[in-house]
């Protein structure tokens, strides 16, 4: 099980997804990186660093977090439902079907 964050950090996470409901990506952005180093890993903080990219459709970085995401916590539904989001977004929708354990080939 994954243990949640605790303060102060919990409370910038808390923060960065306030600012994604008043749909300021800059504000979400800058309270992540409030967030301490080590704890950035914990798969809640690349699930609001998915929403910024996707709010601003920057779907090539979207997607290696959301396959980041699959690989740290693959029993997590929703790094897969992001990173078909980002493959369909990109055009590569056929990828989720022939990749289906969710690894990032390049782009060519």
């Amino acid at each position: 099980m994954i243990q949640p964050l605790g303060p102060p950090d919990s409370l910038h996470l808390q923060a960065a997804q306030g600012w994604l409901e008043l749909s300021n990506h800059h504000g979400a952005d800058a309270e992540l990186d409030k967030i301490t180093a080590r704890l950035r890993a914990h798969p809640a903080v690349p699930e609001v660093q998915w929403e910024i990219c996707a709010t601003v459709k920057n779907w090539d970085a979207a997607l290696e977090i959301a396959s980041a995401v699959v690989q740290m916590v693959p029993d997590h539904p929703l790094g897969w439902v992001h990173r078909s989001f980002c493959l369909h977004e990109l055009e590569r929708t056929s990828e989720g079907h022939d990749n289906p354990l969710g690894l990032v080939r390049p782009r060519r």
